[in-house]
């Protein structure tokens, strides 16, 4: 990480100096208004008094006081505690994104392994001499026993990427593959449209991809439809649709559908990393 992102150790004892040095004056003030009460002890002093005094002072305590709240409530904040909450917030943030980035490096870099060696022979085991349409049916039946079959980790993650990886070497012998209707189905077709516009991304399919990621399963507000997974190379498959595009011409329902995910996904996963560099090529 680097040093523009770290809290800075002095930051709270540069707080402590510029309060002790405010202190005379607000000491000195707390010292008047004792003393009014002494000599005119029947005075009444009124939310109205009492704000305007809380005026007079909060020009000369500007670099320490960020916020003043009266009447009602007093609430002061410091200016420099307030900066430092939002360093940590940034540098919470950051952190957060670059385990996503990190997580997402290792799985494209596996995959990339992965695809390299199925160029020449992306067929699924036991596929034989099947054809290529034929051969993507058994991928996306091998993907779906891989997810009923293993527990979640990375095994079953493992197992997973290499079926993705056939299906990416694949796409190329498929060119008639219903991209529109598998994005829309279950489980394995999905994977298999996403992988396929990974391998071929194609701008005519921009809308129903955004569409289909942000899709939730019937009357929840969280639940995707598509597996974590799925929905991972759905991104990936996405950055490089948005790619051929301007961000002037993109449609604002591809924005929209973004900008809802973006509220959805957790922070610091590699989907959550995936869908901000989306949203950086819209301006977003």
């Amino acid at each position: 990480m680097s040093p523009n992102h770290t809290v800075q150790p002095n930051a709270l004892r540069n707080i402590g100096k510029k309060v002790l040095a405010a202190s005379p004056l607000i000491s000195l003030g707390a010292l008047g208004v004792a003393l009014i009460h002494l000599i005119w002890p029947d005075l009444t002093i009124d939310t109205i008094t009492l704000a305007l005094i809380g005026l007079a002072i909060v020009p000369w305590l500007g670099h320490v006081i960020a916020d003043v709240e009266l009447p009602g409530g007093l609430r002061v904040t410091y200016r420099q505690i307030q900066e430092l909450r939002e360093q940590v917030h940034t540098q919470g943030t950051q952190i957060e994104e670059n385990r996503g980035q990190t997580q997402s490096a290792i799985t494209q870099a596996e995959t990339a392994a992965n695809v390299a060696l199925n160029l020449h022979s992306p067929i699924a085991p036991g596929a034989g001499d099947q054809s290529p349409n034929a051969q993507i049916q058994q991928m996306i039946q091998q993907y779906d026993d891989i997810r009923k079959q293993y527990k979640s980790g990375d095994l079953r993650t493992n197992l997973m990427t290499e079926v993705v990886s056939r299906m990416i070497a694949l796409a190329p012998r498929l060119p008639d593959f219903d991209v529109a209707r598998a994005m829309f189905s279950g489980g394995g077709e999905r994977l298999a449209a996403y992988a396929h516009l990974y391998a071929l991304p194609d701008p005519t399919h921009l809308e129903g991809l955004s569409r289909s990621l942000r899709e939730l399963e019937p009357r929840s507000t969280h639940r995707f439809l598509a597996q974590p997974f799925e929905q991972y190379w759905g991104l990936l498959a996405l950055h490089k649709v948005l790619r051929r595009f301007d961000p002037r011409n993109v449609p604002s329902s591809v924005t929209n559908d973004l900008t809802a995910l973006r509220k959805l996904l957790p922070p610091g996963s590699d989907r959550a990393y995936e869908l901000s560099r989306c949203l950086r090529l819209l301006n977003v």
